[in-house]
């Protein structure tokens, strides 16, 4: 049997993903003690990182919830990620597809 083709629409070199607008930054965010502090300050570093990418919150209460920023687009670079990681959890801070 013969290998299906595989047709392409679009490649993006691994090095550039970041920067294409195919990636987003998203955070989950869970009812803490301290929530509102924490939130206070992972939007400082936010704001201090400002670029093209989305920014979605997943909000675990009840039932669990996806919103996207309107208000804040960031650059999704390494030194972001570890601020973030580091106020929010590793497991709280993730790049996703748009």
């Amino acid at each position: 049997e013969d290998d299906p083709p595989i047709f392409l629409d679009e490649v993006v070199p691994l090095a550039e993903i970041r920067e294409s607008g195919h990636l987003g930054v998203e955070l989950t965010l869970e009812s803490r003690e301290n929530g509102e502090k924490i939130v206070a300050a992972a939007t400082r570093v936010l704001r201090k990182r400002q670029g093209s990418a989305p920014l979605y919150v997943r909000w675990h209460a009840e039932e669990p919830h996806r919103f996207r920023s309107r208000s804040i687009k960031v650059e999704p670079g390494d030194e972001l990620l570890e601020e973030l990681r580091t106020l929010l959890g590793q497991e709280h801070v993730r790049l996703v597809r748009t």
